[in-house]
């Protein structure tokens, strides 16, 4: 479900997405990226399936065709989305994965 950015291969890209893989990359090239963790897209496709953003996700999606949009409309749209995933609670066994490693620092602390 959560991965570290330093534990993430050339191999996971369809599991964790292009921009956890961009800063993987990274972080083996030696570049000052801070300590993290992906959330990989099955742990993200389960919690919006399960919970039922996934269909509110694209109904706001399908109100009109983008290419018809004006920028205020994909705005609207972009805010409604974010709404709806403010208002979601976390499934509790999401939550509970999410809290352990975050419970610790990420960065070990300077001696």
């Amino acid at each position: 479900m959560l991965i570290s950015l330093d534990a993430i291969t050339e191999s996971d890209r369809d599991r964790v997405g292009g921009k956890s893989m961009a800063l993987a990359t990274m972080t083996r090239a030696g570049l000052a990226v801070p300590p993290a963790l992906c959330l990989t897209a099955a742990a993200y496709r389960h919690y919006v399936q399960s919970t039922g953003l996934l269909a509110r996700i694209s109904l706001e999606l399908s109100r009109k065709a983008f290419d018809e949009m004006r920028w205020e409309e994909m705005w609207d749209a972009a805010l409604r989305i974010r709404s709806i995933f403010l208002r979601e609670p976390i499934p509790r066994p999401l939550e509970e994965a999410l809290r352990v490693p975050w419970s610790r620092p990420l960065v070990p602390p300077r001696s």
